[in-house]
């Protein structure tokens, strides 16, 4: 028997849909300082050092989550799963999926344990934002079918808030029909469903977006004066990074290409008993791979101690083989002799070097006896990354540069952005 609506309860979902749209945060006042990785990087992943089977059970499950095929998306076992960055991007799509279907706590389940890795809360913010507005774009077809502009614009935002790289209009309708199709069935009962869902979610909303509006002004005045961040406020955040991408086991994990080509560039310039610094060693992956390459005179200077335990516990040989300081870079520089390192290379490292410390560079160039290698972003501008040409810092110093490489050209996990620049000691 069909089940009737009568017009108090038409009112009341109507009154809830339109509360929970009320308190929705605008587009542009979501945090979208970079793309989700778990979206941006399908590519990137291709180069990692994940094993194949997980690499094709994340694909599968982003590629569920951008059509909102919700049920088959819960259906996904990861327990075999081992590498953690992509345990995390699965909790998380996951636990997208459980919002959907109104199965709220399992979804809280997986979002704390994703938390409690390590994930970039915008990261998380974002993603649960591009949960409800997909709920409030279901709701609103059942409401008013006809009003297509009104549902659809909430699935576009979904698209927007949760993959901000991707082609939202053409994403936002596919999901439309994909989903709104289910509801034809039973739209009635499809609609108190859904109407409970947006009552629980309610109540977090005002929290979440008065939490984004706080944060999200902080970051604006951070960019509009990025010498308000000072340089031991830069270090505190690389002592102890909390975006995801910057944990130790992100770099132990990420794409080995960016070790392979360090390694080939090193191999053209520097003959195995070369004298070698790392600027910002992490955990040691280039060193390690340099090290099995036959060079085995290395140094390596790394802020985070965290960071420094696991390349001893991960490296064990190269370590005991090389000589590595825990501490900011300011800290060690002066100490090192003139000419006392036949190359100097860096990876990411100078974009992250405060104004205040710009002082080092003419440090780099004193103690680099023959070549200075530098993999840097150099436009990116953020309270945390500083644009500078590094041509225009190192030749001056006496540094000419040999040889410049635009990375996306060579490494799809590098963005235009980054350049490889080879100089030589005149």
């Amino acid at each position: 028997m069909k089940k009737t609506t009568t017009s108090s309860t038409v009112s009341k979902k109507r009154n809830s849909v339109k509360s929970s749209e009320k308190y929705m945060p605008k587009i542009h006042d979501v945090h979208l300082e970079s793309p989700i990785d778990i979206f941006a990087s399908t590519e990137i992943n291709l180069n990692q050092e994940i094993p194949k089977d997980e690499k094709l059970l994340l694909n599968r499950a982003i590629t569920l989550w951008q059509f909102g095929n919700w049920k088959d998306l819960i259906e996904i076992n990861f327990q075999n799963v081992n590498t953690k960055i992509t345990r995390n991007k699965l909790n998380l799509l996951i636990a997208s999926a459980y919002q959907q279907t109104g199965e709220l706590n399992k979804a809280k389940e997986l979002y704390e344990q994703a938390i409690q890795s390590g994930t970039d809360k915008n990261i998380l913010n974002n993603l649960m934002l591009s949960g409800v507005f997909n709920t409030l774009g279901k709701a609103r077809y059942i409401l008013d079918s006809s009003n297509s502009k009104t549902y659809k614009r909430h699935f576009k935002n979904s698209i927007a808030i949760g993959a901000p790289e991707l082609d939202s209009e053409l994403l936002g309708s596919i999901r439309a029909e994909r989903q709104l199709l289910d509801f034809i069935k039973d739209a009635s009962a499809n609609s108190n469903d859904l109407i409970h869902i947006i009552e629980l979610q309610n109540k977090e909303l005002k929290e979440l977006r008065s939490k984004l509006k706080i944060e999200n002004n902080e970051e604006s005045k951070q960019k509009k004066n990025k010498i308000s961040n000072s340089k031991d406020e830069i270090h505190h955040y690389w002592k102890s990074p909390w975006h995801e991408n910057n944990l130790p086991d992100a770099y132990s994990e990420a794409p080995i290409l960016r070790s392979q080509l360090l390694e080939e560039l090193i191999k053209k310039y520097a003959r195995p008993e070369f004298k070698i610094l790392e600027f910002g060693c992490n955990v040691g992956r280039n060193l390690n791979y340099l090290f099995n390459a036959g060079y085995k005179n290395l140094t390596g200077i790394e802020i985070s101690t965290n960071a420094v335990e696991q390349l001893n516990k991960k490296y064990p040989e190269m370590a005991s083989h090389s000589k590595i300081y825990n501490a900011p870079i300011e800290n060690i520089i002066k100490t090192f002799q003139d000419n006392e390192y036949d190359l100097v290379f860096t990876i990411a490292v100078f974009e992250h070097i405060h104004t205040d410390s710009e002082w080092i560079f003419p440090d780099v160039a004193r103690i680099t006896n023959n070549i200075l290698i530098t993999i840097e972003d150099e436009q990116t501008d953020s309270w945390r990354h500083f644009t500078r040409n590094y041509r225009n810092v190192f030749e001056p110093l006496g540094m000419e540069q040999l040889e410049t490489i635009q990375c996306n050209k060579v490494l799809h996990s590098l963005s235009s952005s980054f350049f490889v620049r080879i100089f030589k000691k005149i």
